[in-house]
């Protein structure tokens, strides 16, 4: 199982009515996300639902998306004009995103 978890932002407004979509994407590093977001490319999963400030966001994603070895770019896009506020990888060790790998 893959699950892909992110954590809304504290602020007021950081929630939304939907968390999101979860697609995969064109690569990407630093530097180019200056200047544009990646491009999705297959939608790979759907809107959980609303989410509120402080609130952990899940999406299981379909394991043939992750082959051992090779990168996996993901970008959430939002469903509507008022998009979520997601805590970034600066977060502090539990907010940050994960990409949980359940290997039984």
């Amino acid at each position: 199982k893959i699950t892909l978890e992110v954590t809304v932002s504290a602020g007021a407004s950081a929630g939304s009515d939907g968390a999101g979509t979860v697609s995969s994407v064109e690569a990407f590093d630093a530097t180019s996300l200056d200047t544009k977001a990646p491009a999705p490319l297959v939608l790979l999963a759907g809107d959980p639902g609303a989410c509120t400030p402080g609130q952990v966001v899940q999406w299981d994603l379909p394991v043939m998306f992750v082959v051992p070895g090779q990168p996996l770019y993901l970008g959430i896009f939002a469903i509507d004009s008022d998009g979520v506020l997601y805590r970034s990888s600066r977060a502090p060790g539990p907010d940050m995103p994960r990409l949980i790998i359940d290997y039984t």
